[in-house]
Order: C-alpha cells, then structure tokens, then sequence
C-alpha cells in the first residue's frame, strides 16, 4: 500500500489527474499506520525477541512515507508516535545505518 501511496503521490503527476488513487491509498496507509502504531505500543520491535526480519521488511517503507527522497509525506507519521519512535530506532541501529548507505535514494528531479 506505501508503495501504491507513493507511486500516485509522487511520481505519477499529470499522468492521472483524478483524485482517486491517491486518496484510496493514502488512506489506507493511514488505516494501516494505526494497526502498526497499536501492535507497536509498548513493544520496540514488531516481533517481541528483538529486531527481525520483519522489521527489516517493514521500517524502511515507513522511511519512504517520511524521508524528503522518498514520497515526502511525514504528515502521515505524525499521528502514530509508537510508529515514529519505532523509524526512529530501527534508524539508529547502526547495522542499518551501514546498510541504508550501501544503496541510498536516488535524486528524484
């Protein structure tokens, strides 16, 4: 769904100009971001043994709905703290911070 979000959001343009699309997925990406912000309250990670692969598979969608390189709309985080502060410790990590520089965003014109 964050990628659909994303796809309309930011890259499709004047290819389609009806609101549709974007608001079907932006909202469901909204629905969904309170889903995680519940699972998340009171856990660090998605899988309560630590850091897994499902957040490995998950955190870096989230990076996408915030970060300036990718859609851009961090106004869709702000409402889920749990979700925020959980970005923002998988961010830390430092194995994720080596990794997320392997292949970072292309500049998007």
């Amino acid at each position: 769904m964050s990628g659909q979000y994303g796809h309309f959001h930011k890259y499709v343009g004047e290819k389609c100009t009806h609101p549709y699309p974007e608001e079907r997925y932006r909202t469901e990406v909204t629905r969904l971001l309170g889903v995680l912000d519940k699972r998340l309250e009171g856990r660090e990670f998605l899988v309560d043994d630590g850091f897994s692969i499902a957040d490995m598979a998950t955190f870096p969608w989230l990076e996408c709905i915030r970060g300036p390189k990718g859609y851009g709309s961090p106004q869709l985080l702000e409402p889920h703290k749990n979700v925020t502060a959980y970005l923002d410790r998988c961010l830390a990590r430092p194995a994720v911070k080596r990794g997320m520089g392997v292949t970072p965003f292309p500049e998007r014109k």
